[in-house]
């Protein structure tokens, strides 16, 4: 049994009603950083409570709110981050991945997208698209943090006794406990706030992305307790135990979102086979906007006849960038000398130059760390791609680009599934790699046409009209 698997055993092996305050089962973000702790490979986090200090937060805080937009009445609220914004060199604007299509969709209404910014406190407002409104959290939300340090969360002795078995059972760090306590106390006031908030934007509908953050479940429950409906927007892949989507069971519903729009009809039957969040008829089927109209427009640019070298596009994921960092530093010393590779880094990886120094002493890797950059508009030029798991691989599938997945044990199960020896194969070793790079140079015919069949299996066509069917329709149900 997975890791992943049995964090959600936890649902069945527990009695999870013990924590409740105020009538809030709040599990959902215990869970959260379980998640979390389980992907960064259990290690400590002390660090990750060390850097939620009251100096750190005043000093990001005052950089954001000199430039504050006041905060005014809409119809659709957004909420997005800063880390979703990537750099579009054909506009020069700083473009949200995930969100902005909304604005395009529904030129008639009056949308604000209110951004929280990155780890680092970086924002984007000054080199974003013109039609998008973006605003920020007034400076009650430093008022919010201030309250969390001075009055802790505190856990009961039976909660904490729960939460000790738990701990065990996972055989998890003890230290969890203080970073776990350090997120309620934080969402506790972030809800107190989102109830201040929300009232003066008075939004018919928010959109929102990555609801199972502790964060932006502060505002669901904010939402849910003003009457606002909320709506999810698929940011990923969501594999089928994905701790975030995927429950056994649940004692409430309270923190999470009231619909969810999905990429394509394979996710929209996992969340319904797999999870008791959502109703049926709440889960959507949309497509994905922005990366539909991307892809699009770079079919365009695939098959670069100036190319001298054959091109191995690597997406990275910080969870298991120590694991697959040796496998392709020993790939790219028995690779053929037509092939580079060119390697690009997850926007949330730090220490990117130290840790990938090697990558850059290599003939063969081209080494990408610039958050900022795309990985769509980089995705043409590839006549291969290669992840662990990342959703990239779908986006590869688009543009009828050959996936080999690099398999990590304990990550790479996931997409496994979906390996067919047509259009997506998997590679355990660097030698194996090598076998499937060979078949795929020896059969691109027959590669080509097996696309044809796997093309739309993960985003349905026509997301835009697609999504402006399904917000009229909730509309029309809210009134």
């Amino acid at each position: 049994m997975n890791k992943f698997e049995r964090l959600l055993d936890i649902e069945t092996e527990f009695d999870l009603s013990i924590f409740n305050r105020n009538e809030i089962w709040y599990y959902p973000i215990i869970k959260q950083n379980l998640f979390v702790y389980e992907l960064s490979g259990n290690k400590s986090t002390e660090g990750a409570v060390n850097s939620n200090s009251i100096l750190s937060k005043a000093a990001k805080a005052f950089n954001i709110f000199k430039d504050t937009k006041s905060i005014s009445q809409c119809d659709f609220l957004i909420l997005d981050s800063a880390a979703s914004r990537r750099f579009n060199p054909e506009t020069k604007k700083y473009e949200s991945i995930f969100s902005d299509f909304i604005y395009r969709i529904f030129p008639d209404k009056k949308i604000a997208t209110l951004e929280k910014p990155n780890e680092s406190g970086k924002m984007h407002y000054k080199n974003t698209p013109e039609y998008v409104n973006l605003i920020f959290h007034d400076k009650g939300i430093l008022s919010s943090v201030i309250q969390s340090k001075l009055h802790p969360f505190k856990f009961t002795k039976e909660e904490v006794t729960s939460l000790l078995q738990i701990i065990s059972f996972l055989d998890a760090d003890v230290n969890i406990i203080k970073f776990i306590t350090v997120k309620l106390a934080r969402f506790f006031t972030l809800n107190n706030y989102y109830l201040n908030l929300l009232p003066k934007i008075n939004p018919k509908l928010i959109f929102l992305i990555n609801a199972y953050n502790y964060s932006n479940m502060a505002l669901i429950l904010a939402a849910k307790e003003l009457g606002i409906k909320t709506v999810e927007l698929q940011h990923g892949f969501i594999r089928e135990e994905h701790p975030g989507y995927i429950w056994k069971n649940m004692e409430s519903k309270k923190l999470f979102p009231d619909y969810f729009f999905s990429y394509g009809e394979y996710f929209t039957n996992l969340l319904k086979k797999r999870s008791v969040i959502f109703d049926e008829s709440k889960i959507i089927t949309c497509g994905a906007y922005s990366i539909e109209k991307r892809l699009t427009e770079l079919l365009d640019k695939k098959n670069d006849k100036t190319k001298t070298k054959k091109i191995i596009y690597i997406t990275s994921q910080w969870s298991i960038r120590e694991k697959l960092k040796p496998f392709v530093l020993k790939l790219s010393e028995i690779l053929p000398h037509e092939y580079i590779i060119k390697y690009k880094t997850h926007p949330l990886e730090k220490d990117t130059q130290q840790f990938y120094a090697e990558f850059q002493k290599a003939d063969n890797i081209t080494f990408l760390d610039n958050p900022d950059i795309n990985s769509l508009d980089l995705m043409p030029e590839a006549d291969v791609h290669s992840t662990a798991y990342s959703t990239s691989f779908m986006e590869a599938n688009f543009l009828e680009i050959p996936n080999i997945f690099i398999y990590i044990e304990g990550f790479s199960h996931v997409v496994k599934k979906f390996v067919d020896n047509q259009t997506i194969f998997s590679a355990s070793t660097p030698e194996e790699y090598l076998s499937k790079l060979k078949y795929i140079s020896q059969n691109r015919k027959t590669v080509s046409a097996a696309f044809q069949k796997s093309k739309e299996k993960f985003y349905k066509p026509n997301a835009e009209q697609n999504i402006k069917n399904a917000v009229i329709k909730i509309i029309e149900e809210t009134n």
